[in-house]
């Protein structure tokens, strides 16, 4: 990954995330869900650890979290509607 980064690649995302959703699954979350993405999705319904980790990404990165969601929900409605029979 560090080899693509300095390329300047887009390939390094894709690794991030893909480290990023293996992170995930590896604490009983979805293998296609970002932690930033949940931890949006846990925020929202009101869990104090996932508000407390979207304080701080968000902290980092302002807006991080929902953006990282609304990515995700994006691109799952994309996969389905190019799915539907």
């Amino acid at each position: 990954m560090l080899i693509e980064a300095i390329r300047g690649r887009e390939k390094a995302l894709d690794i991030a995330v893909g480290f990023d959703q293996t992170a995930n699954a590896a604490i009983n979350g979805d293998v296609d869900e970002t932690i930033s993405s949940r931890a949006y999705r846990k925020a929202s319904e009101g869990k104090w650890v996932w508000e407390c980790l979207k304080a701080l990404l968000d902290w980092l990165q302002p807006g991080h979290c929902r953006a990282a969601y609304m990515s995700e929900t994006e691109h799952a409605k994309s996969w389905l509607s190019s799915n539907e029979k």
